[in-house]
């Protein structure tokens, strides 16, 4: 399953590969690649082809001009807040009563524009339910979600990793709540906002 290898997690599953090199049982396995726009950086995840194969390899990049600079990926994990689903916290979607027993975590927006971000979730292993999260507005700045603040969620998706685009948010004080789509699924989970406009603090119960 390539999307639970080191480095970030594929949260897009039919996302396009800008290359793939074939699989080939020899010492050295290399490729010529067009880079299209070099300011874009990119993602290499050497691998086997069979699972389970445990092996040391090198990875060299020679641009035909300029430099290339290739550092280890992070661990999907890092920079992320933790959360965790339990027994009496994990209420399930809005379809069930007990959804608003889920943690919570609030979400700053600096700044006086309309705010574009994505809101990523991850889990470290296959939940039996699907993953995905809510948003509401802060209105009381109590950190209590309320069904009449509701402003946007992810769709649910038996992934393990879920992304999800908002557009135009207005500087304002949210809360984030990560869910599975059924109740009664523990399981330990990250979350992460990605944009330096949005802080991200939590998990509150």
């Amino acid at each position: 399953d390539a999307s639970h290898m080191f480095g970030y997690r594929l949260g897009d599953q039919t996302q396009k590969f800008l290359a793939k090199l074939s699989f080939i049982n020899l010492e050295t396995v290399s490729g010529v690649l067009t880079i299209e726009d070099a300011s874009v950086p990119y993602m290499i995840m050497p691998c086997t082809f069979d699972t389970g194969v445990h092996r040391e390899f090198t990875v060299e990049v020679v641009p035909s001009s300029g430099r290339a600079v290739v550092k280890p990926a992070k661990e999907w994990s890092t920079g992320t807040l933790v959360g965790e689903w339990i027994t009496g916290r994990a209420g399930g979607s809005m379809n069930f009563r007990s959804w608003s027993n889920n943690q919570t975590f609030r979400l700053s927006i600096s700044g006086t524009e309309p705010c574009s971000f994505t809101l990523a979730m991850f889990v470290p292993e296959l939940v039996e339910s699907k993953i995905g999260f809510y948003i509401f507005e802060d209105v009381n700045n109590n950190g209590n979600p309320a069904v009449q603040n509701l402003r946007g969620n992810c769709p649910f998706r038996a992934t393990y990793s879920n992304l999800f685009k908002f557009v135009d948010l207005p500087a304002k004080r949210y809360i984030i709540l990560p869910c599975t789509e059924k109740p009664k699924n523990n399981s330990k989970f990250f979350i992460a906002a990605l944009s330096p406009r949005c802080t991200l603090d939590g998990p509150y119960v």
